[in-house]
């Protein structure tokens, strides 16, 4: 019934208005009711497996509007960590600079170096927006785009246009604010994960946990492997979490 009641309502008002109600009533869920809304409990489960320290440093990609279905809340309110969050989704960032204004935040895409000087834009489906080029197609094959553009629909996420964005690596968003190491890094950035990692120097930067989530198990595991990362444990549907090997 709330399923149908929400849907309903999205009908009735504008995107821009219903992402404004959904903000305020995000907002008041968890700065009144304190209710995390992390899928599948990710968060916590992370938490058990880590058993992390006070103060710590996350890196969250993917970060929407940083209260809802967040994995790095729960650390920076419960754990008193702090960190870095990239929103590449303009709409949202606004929205995440507003909920963690204590944290650094960043509005950009991230991929490898290769990608710097392309044009690439997001297709605005809420958490489930994707990078495309201009002429709307999806750069990466594995992504199941038709599976997504249906569930999108259905539950009436986004509204489809192509946002114009920035692209940077993570190698020089790390060099520019001086960061040299991260206890957990978050990454959820529907196919485009292996780029992104690729433009990480993991000589330059200590990252001791990654929690990804990916379509592409066996390439993420090759290329995790041989960056001296062991897989843990799968966490959810499609999020694997991984520990750096010690020397």
């Amino acid at each position: 019934m709330l399923k149908y009641l929400k849907n309903f309502l999205k009908k009735k008002f504008s995107y821009h208005l219903w992402m404004n109600l959904s903000f305020l009533y995000q907002y008041f869920k968890f700065n009144f009711l304190n209710r995390y809304s992390c899928r599948g409990n990710i968060d916590q489960t992370l938490i058990d497996i880590i058993k992390p320290k006070k103060d710590g440093f996350f890196l969250e990609v993917g970060a929407y509007n940083g209260f809802s279905e967040s994995v790095s809340l729960r650390f920076e309110k419960e754990l008193g960590w702090k960190g870095l969050l990239i929103e590449p989704n303009s709409i949202h960032f606004k929205f995440l600079k507003k909920n963690r204004s204590k944290n650094i935040c960043i509005n950009s895409i991230c991929l490898s170096k290769d990608f710097l000087n392309k044009k690439l834009f997001l297709k605005n489906l809420n958490q489930m927006s994707y990078i495309v080029d201009d002429k709307d197609n999806s750069y990466f094959s594995h992504y199941p785009k038709e599976r997504i553009n249906n569930l999108a629909k259905e539950t009436l996420s986004g509204n489809f246009e192509k946002l114009s964005c920035k692209v940077e690596t993570l190698h020089n968003i790390f060099k520019e604010n001086k960061i040299k190491k991260i206890d957990l890094a978050i990454i959820d950035v529907e196919g485009s994960e292996i780029e992104l990692l690729k433009g990480i120097d993991f000589n330059e930067v200590d990252i001791e946990y990654f929690c990804i989530e990916t379509y592409n198990f066996k390439e993420l595991n090759v290329f995790m492997t041989k960056k001296n990362y062991t897989l843990i444990k799968r966490v959810h549907k499609e999020d694997y979490v991984y520990k750096k090997n010690s020397r």
